[in-house]
């Protein structure tokens, strides 16, 4: 358990292990909202939380028709040189 402290505010974030295919452990946070286990916890606002309890997406999850189109077509570019 991390117990994380800001200025006056204090958040206590769970972990756990989970054993890999070739030996050793991976050491991972559990969200403090939804009990999922994440690899980073973000905080965008006071507390800490995982990329979907946040709301946190990626750039090209934002993009419309026209702009994944470009992106697309840009990355073809890319490859043909």
């Amino acid at each position: 358990m991390f117990c994380i402290l800001e200025g006056s505010l204090e958040q206590r974030v769970q972990t756990q292990t989970s054993t890999c295919h070739l030996g050793g452990q991976r050491h991972w946070f559990t969200c403090p909202r939804c009990s999922k286990r994440v690899a980073v916890l973000y905080a965008p606002g006071r507390y800490f939380a995982c990329r979907q309890c946040d709301g946190l997406g990626y750039a090209t999850q934002k993009e419309g028709a026209d702009d994944r189109a470009s992106t697309k077509a840009h990355k073809l570019r890319k490859r043909m040189i």
